[in-house]
C-alpha cells in the first residue's frame, strides 16, 4: 500500500471540464506548484472508493459530498468512471471522456 494526499473536494479550476481539458488542469497545478507531473495523477476507482469508505470509517465525514471526482478508470472503450458520497452513499457512475459537468472535476493523489 502506498500512502496519498488527497483533497475532499476536486480542484476548482478543474470543474465543468471534459477528462481531456482536465489533463491540462492537472499539469497546470503541477507547476504551480512545483511538482513533477508524475506525482501528480488522476486516482483510479479503487483509490477514490477506498478514501471514500477509510475517511468516512476513521472521521466519521464524507468525502466527495459537494462535487464529483472523475476517476482514470476505464468503462468500456470511451467512458470513465466516477464517484462521489450522495445522500444515500456512494455513488458510482460512468461519463464519456467529452462530457464535463458542474460537479464534476479532478481530485488527485500525490
Amino acid at each position: 500500500l502506498d500512502w496519498a494526499i488527497v483533497a475532499v473536494e476536486v480542484l476548482p479550476e478543474s470543474r465543468g471540464r471534459n477528462y481531456m481539458e482536465q489533463k491540462t488542469v492537472i499539469k497546470q497545478y503541477a507547476q504551480r506548484h512545483q511538482a513533477n507531473e508524475r506525482r501528480i495523477q488522476r486516482r483510479r476507482l479503487i483509490d477514490a472508493l477506498y478514501d471514500c469508505i477509510v475517511v468516512k470509517a476513521i472521521t466519521k465525514e464524507e468525502i466527495l459530498t459537494k462535487t464529483v471526482d472523475l476517476t482514470e478508470t476505464k468503462v468500456g472503450r470511451q467512458n470513465f468512471a466516477c464517484v462521489n458520497f450522495g445522500d444515500k452513499g456512494i455513488r458510482v457512475n460512468d461519463v464519456g471522456r467529452t462530457q464535463g459537468h458542474q460537479q464534476m472535476g479532478i481530485s488527485p493523489s500525490w
